[in-house]
């Protein structure tokens, strides 16, 4: 097997059991819609600690109580540790709900939770950077943010969720007449609100939905909220070094 060279933190403002391996999944169909011919034999994926984590969570990053600082202080000093480290290359994918349809959207900072993870928390890790003489790191620091929420992105695998519901019926057989419209009219999802509250099984098979044939490649020709997220994360600097870590390079 190939040493792994690239190593990419992962956060996420979910809590749940399989929150950070599902975001993972994600951020997998990200780096190769990025890169096609990415390796990823050479790609390491890890979580902060649990105090970094805690910043994350329950939306804590955008807190404004004050017991809450010294957390949202660990989580920015976990990405900008992470961005420095000096023996390879790293990356930081942070998940953050849009909790808003996509019309809705601002043009620049996108929603509330964005502008306020930007003007705290990534605002003091490139503090951090800069003075360490490594303000182009923050280039490697990346925003996955779904509108609604990530089911929002997830739901659109309505082949596997609709395999479940049959799996599980008849308990879930009121998700059925969704998960068909939405198989549909793909493009409603990223403005229906709450999909996790309509559907019965709420979040149960985020990562099944996530790790078994996500339509990542509709998702970006859908044009929305997965594709600007995707264009976001694509700038130069991380594609020159995507591009650096295929099975050709």
């Amino acid at each position: 097997m190939v040493a792994a060279q690239l190593s990419v933190l992962v956060l996420t403002e979910d809590t749940g059991e399989d929150a950070h391996a599902t975001v993972i999944a994600v951020a997998r169909k990200l780096l190769l819609l990025l890169e096609p011919g990415l390796d990823m034999e050479r790609i390491r994926f890890s979580r902060a600690d649990e105090r970094a984590r805690a910043g994350m969570g329950f939306n804590c990053y955008k807190s404004s109580n004050p017991r809450d600082y010294g957390k949202k202080v660990s989580l920015a000093q976990a990405i900008a540790t992470h961005l420095l480290i000096a023996d390879f290359p790293t990356a930081v994918f942070v998940h953050i709900d849009g909790d808003g349809p996509w019309s809705s959207r601002h043009p620049e900072h996108l929603c509330d939770n964005v502008r306020c993870f930007q003007d705290d928390i990534r605002e003091r890790v490139r503090a951090l950077l800069v003075g360490r003489g490594a303000s182009e790191q923050l280039d490697h620091l990346a925003l996955l943010v779904p509108f609604w929420s990530i089911e929002s992105w997830l739901f659109q695998n309505t082949r596997v969720a609709l395999e479940l519901c049959r799996k599980h019926h008849p308990r879930y057989a009121r998700a059925v007449p969704l998960f068909e419209a939405w198989k549909d009219t793909p493009a409603a999802l990223d403005e229906y609100e709450r999909p996790k509250d309509a559907v019965s099984f709420g979040s149960k098979f985020n990562r099944e939905l996530a790790e078994n044939d996500f339509p990542a490649g509709r998702l970006k020709r859908l044009g929305l909220s997965f594709a600007d997220t995707l264009e976001r994360a694509g700038n130069p600097s991380l594609r020159r070094l995507l591009a650096s870590l295929t099975h050709h390079a």
